[in-house]
């Protein structure tokens, strides 16, 4: 393995990132040695030590290996900095199963970016990016995807690396509890915290989502990993039956902070009566929960859209900003159509 080494002085590293320095590095860290190179067996100590000091948070070794180890769309590639011994930064890229058309592209979803404050806006993040990119693409990934929310910092680093396009705009829609409505007396709606799914559920999905051309891949293995505990969320499911038919489903997230229930996979038909009954039910099933809204990622273009603006949903002025990077021949240009895309929260939301 080779590891690459970059030498720069506090005087050049606005030529580096394009972002002025401000202050921060360490005393008697004039000029830095900063050595790049893949995750290897031992790291994962400080990997945890700098992610949760950076975000405060509390990441643990079994969400780690949920994400790394047990995914079943096979393991991610992760590219350190160090300063020396000291590891200063990584980014991730997690790989996720995407159909465009009729053919299954590899993507890789690029996450977990951060930087020790003692050495941020001097470029380490987009070294960082740079030598990840160049590891996935001789990995035979197809195309890699970035959900930043952080237009002043993420966002610009990612698009130094030179690989990625900004294709468009995600928002959230908001509506608030409560959402009252009459049970059509034809619908069975059963919430399940135990979060399962078999072919049933799939067929369901490729049967609402048949007009969107890139989307992820619903299979089985890939949903019933990417919502187990072993993640250290709370998910639940609601299915909606008619006459004994599975009509659709609906997987969501309690988001205690921002007070919101997350739609984070919103697979129903577009009908008013039947999105109202489901929005209903799971407001009286999460009302203890301090929670008094749901989100939802949407385009105008979703088949559900017309439907959630009908009930009220409105959208939020935050973006989430939608990043591809075509990495092989098998990356559509079709890519930089928004209409083409399906893409939901859950796409993003792995910790």
């Amino acid at each position: 393995m080779v590891v690459r080494t970059i030498h720069f002085a506090r005087s050049v590293a606005a030529s580096i990132d394009e972002t002025p320095d401000r202050g921060g590095a360490p005393v008697g860290l004039r000029v830095m040695e900063i050595t790049y190179r893949s995750l290897r067996p031992g790291d994962e100590s400080q990997l945890l030590d700098l992610y949760n000091s950076v975000f405060a948070a509390s990441r643990t070794a079994g969400q780690w290996w949920w994400e790394h180890a047990d995914n079943p769309a096979g393991h991610g590639e992760i590219m350190l900095a160090f300063a020396g011994p000291r590891l200063i930064g990584h980014v991730g890229g997690i790989p996720l199963g995407f159909r465009q058309g009729r053919q299954h592209v590899r993507m890789s979803r690029i996450q977990h970016a951060v930087v020790h404050p003692d050495f941020q806006r001097r470029g380490v993040f987009t070294q960082t990016l740079v030598r990840l990119m160049e590891k996935l693409t001789a990995a035979g990934v197809d195309v890699a995807v970035a959900f930043p929310h952080d237009g002043r910092h993420s966002m610009p680093g990612i698009m130094r690396s030179g690989a990625f396009h900004h294709v468009f705009d995600m928002f959230r829609w908001v509506r608030r509890f409560p959402v009252t409505g009459r049970m059509p007396p034809d619908l069975h709606i059963v919430t399940d915290d135990h979060v399962r799914f078999d072919t049933a559920d799939l067929r369901c999905a490729e049967r609402l989502l048949a007009s969107c051309a890139i989307r992820s891949r619903r299979d089985p293995a890939c949903l019933n990993w990417r919502y187990h505990p072993a993640s250290g969320r709370r998910y639940a499911v609601s299915r909606v039956w008619r006459d004994e038919q599975l009509a659709g489903w609906v997987v969501v997230k309690p988001y205690t902070p921002a007070g919101s229930l997350d739609l984070v996979e919103c697979i129903l038909p577009p009908e008013p009566e039947l999105v109202s009954a489901v929005l209903g039910a799971l407001a009286v099933r999460f009302r203890g929960a301090a929670l008094d809204r749901f989100t939802v990622w949407s385009m105008e273009h979703y088949p559900l859209h017309a439907c959630l603006t009908d009930l009220g949903f409105t959208a939020e002025t935050r973006p989430t900003h939608v990043l591809t990077a075509p990495l092989s021949d098998r990356s559509s240009t079709s890519r930089i159509d928004p209409s083409a895309y399906y893409l939901a929260m859950g796409d993003s939301d792995v910790y």
